[in-house]
């Protein structure tokens, strides 16, 4: 009777016993289900979509990481390139290519590099393979460089055209294609686009230099003086050297049309540009400083345009020295910034 009483005791205490750890086992289950799986051939099949994506939060923090470092790398080549050290740039774009693979911004850098360094028949090779990508403008606009280096201005139009299709609101494309068109002689076609890159970028140094060799070349050379004056360090030769170079398109065109005789129709002296101030405008000289103010004389066709330069002297117009040589197109276009 006794030997009963202690069985029926002891399967009570460890039914107790049971009941009592029950909670804690049940939540080491449920702690297991709620984690994912690691291991060796664990499958992911079961796994919610967040775990299979990302079963290591620590493998996205180094994807991200290695993104960033290689995007810094990139930045570091381009201002390389935009201080001309294009020597060195190439050093670093192989040391990149190392590290991270090619890609299309690091091919672009290597063709503005190699163009910079005199290897143009390299350069113009890379260009050539980018011209069906979604690169295509910088690859066109790159041989519309190297053409220009080799003194081809017509060819060099035809390849900012096919930039500038492309991507039409590039002030540097529009203003490479002007300065290609005034070189070839083609004073007419120079207008629309120099026009364009004047309004899209006001403030531009090497726009408003193309635009004042605009000038110069149809001889007047008024309106480009002023345009000149507006700008900082624009001093004797740089003036010089872009009235050289006028010299050279009006010869090659066969002598330049007046301003108020491109892109009007009609003879009438209201049709002429001429120079309006902020006032005139509209807008409070706060407002307007700093900005090519652009309006329509009343009465003129639709190019027929109201110019002032009225910017602050704070950009330096590069020397005569870089004016010249082969490898610059323009003035002072962007030809040595070859990155967007």
């Amino acid at each position: 009777m006794i030997d009963a009483l202690r069985h029926v005791t002891h399967r009570c205490w460890v039914l107790s016993l049971g009941l009592r750890t029950l909670p804690l086992v049940a939540a080491v289950v449920l702690s297991a289900c709620s984690s994912p799986p690691k291991g060796y051939g664990v499958s992911t099949r079961n796994l919610p979509p967040a775990a299979t994506m990302i079963a290591d939060p620590a493998q996205a923090d180094t994807t991200t990481t290695a993104e960033k470092t290689r995007d810094t790398y990139l930045d570091l080549i381009r201002q390389m390139q935009t201080q001309g050290l294009w020597f060195a740039s190439l050093a670093h774009i192989d040391a990149f290519e190392l590290s991270y693979g090619t890609s299309p911004d690091a091919q672009l850098m290597r063709a503005d590099a190699l163009r910079n360094a005199g290897k143009m028949d390299e350069a113009i090779a890379i260009y050539k393979q980018m011209t069906n990508g979604p690169q295509a403008a910088r690859a066109y606009r790159g041989l519309g460089l190297a053409a220009g280096a080799r003194q081809d201005f017509s060819g060099a139009a035809q390849f900012f055209a096919q930039a500038q299709r492309r991507n039409p609101t590039d002030a540097s494309i529009l203003s490479d294609l002007a300065y290609a068109h005034m070189r070839a002689g083609q004073l007419e076609a120079a207008w629309v686009p120099i026009m364009q890159a004047a309004q899209l970028t006001p403030r531009d140094p090497r726009v408003q230099s193309n635009l004042a060799l605009f000038y110069y070349a149809q001889g007047d050379s008024a309106r480009a003086e002023q345009v000149l004056n507006a700008m900082a360090n624009a001093d004797d030769s740089t003036r010089d050297a872009l009235r050289r170079t006028a010299q050279q398109i009006r010869a090659r065109s066969g002598g330049a049309e007046r301003p108020s005789d491109i892109g009007r129709s009609g003879t009438g002296s209201s049709n002429a540009i001429r120079p309006v101030t902020a006032a005139e405008n509209g807008l409070p000289t706060s407002h307007a400083t700093g900005a090519l103010l652009v309006r329509r004389t009343v009465g003129a066709s639709p190019s027929a345009l109201q110019l002032t330069s009225e910017m602050p002297a704070t950009h330096a117009v590069p020397r005569a020295q870089s004016l010249a040589g082969n490898a610059t197109l323009g003035p002072v276009n962007s030809v040595e910034e070859s990155t967007p």
